[in-house]
């Protein structure tokens, strides 16, 4: 599947790719180009020649074409989370709700920026503005790249790519290298709503050279990255010489703590959830326990008859069970 730039599905100059590979079964889903830097630039000009109009466009025809993509999105829905979780071993029914959640983020965010409201300073506020009226308006920003995570592609997708598409701006976006296949057929999804040419970029590469490079573009005006706190590091590194806007959400640390008087039943119930969710690929999962010693054997107990309850099977079974961890 090849990667969009400027309206077009194409590879990459170099002709490079990338395997993605099924990891429960070990088996090839397809390729997908390693974009080279002639090909991150030739999307970061697109992306700025469709910023122009693309920031003039009206609010209410944005969120019309944003309502077009979540109708295919609808549409499509069984299809994306097949894909989802044949890349990235999440078992089928958490693979739905991910996709479902990106009709309800969609919305929230075409709802927001229609209050997007700009502020009005009444005179006076300075000396010699007895008479001046001044209004604050919102405006895009620019180019925006989005670095997407392994874990939760489509909600991220949602959270990076909606607000700023909505609020005019255009995208650049890289989803994981490992399962990058979802993230590309919502981009395709995304052009077929009507999405003018250039508004939205999808390029797949390795994250150490293509993640280095969107970061350190001088055309690109802001970076969005959700990923490791040492990978955070280096992109904020990475990206301080040309001074573009940093949003970061990183790892976390994650404590779950359970007090003398915690109902036991629910707090197992919920520790188990919580820590083994998407194989425990999850930068807010549990990393550590803090149980009360008064309750801690009993704790342990129950915690310990519900994990060994767990088991690996496929994620396209609708079996009750774990799947797999993306790669070894």
């Amino acid at each position: 599947m090849n990667m969009l730039i400027n309206g077009a599905f194409v590879p990459s100059c170099t002709g490079a790719v990338i395997e993605v590979t099924d990891p429960y079964t070990g088996n090839l889903l397809d390729t997908v180009p390693s974009a080279s830097k002639e090909d991150s630039d030739q999307a970061v000009e697109a992306a700025r020649r469709a910023f122009p109009g693309w920031s003039r466009t009206p609010v209410f025809d944005r969120a019309c074409l944003a309502r077009r993509f979540l109708s295919l999105v609808e549409t499509n829905r069984e299809d994306l989370a097949a894909c989802l979780s044949r890349e990235s071993g999440k078992k089928i029914a958490q693979s739905r709700i991910e996709v479902n959640n990106i009709l309800l983020s969609w919305n929230l965010f075409i709802e927001k920026a229609r209050h997007l409201y700009g502020t009005i300073l009444p005179p006076g506020l300075e000396a010699g503005q007895a008479h001046n009226l001044v209004a604050v308006n919102r405006v895009p920003l620019g180019v925006i790249a989005c670095i997407l995570p392994f874990n939760f592609p489509c909600n991220l997708f949602s959270q990076k790519v909606a607000p700023a598409l909505l609020s005019g701006n255009c995208v650049i976006i890289k989803p994981a290298t490992d399962n990058p296949l979802t993230v590309l057929r919502l981009g395709a999804l995304l052009k077929e709503a009507g999405f003018p040419d250039g508004t939205i970029q999808v390029l797949t590469g390795r994250g150490a050279s293509l993640g280095d490079i969107l970061a350190s573009h001088p055309k690109i005006d802001a970076i969005s990255l959700t990923g490791s706190s040492e990978v955070g590091i280096h992109v904020a590194q990475t990206a301080a010489p040309t001074l573009k806007k940093v949003m970061l959400e990183l790892g976390g640390n994650d404590p779950f703590i359970v007090l003398p008087d915690a109902d036991l039943d629910a707090a197992v119930k919920e520790a188990v959830t919580a820590r083994f969710f998407y194989s425990g690929q999850i930068c807010c999962a549990p990393k550590r326990y803090l149980v009360h010693s008064c309750v801690y054997e009993a704790f342990l107990e129950k915690l310990t008859r519900a994990v060994s309850g767990i088991h690996c099977n496929d994620p396209m079974s609708e079996e009750p069970g774990m799947g797999t961890l993306i790669s070894e």
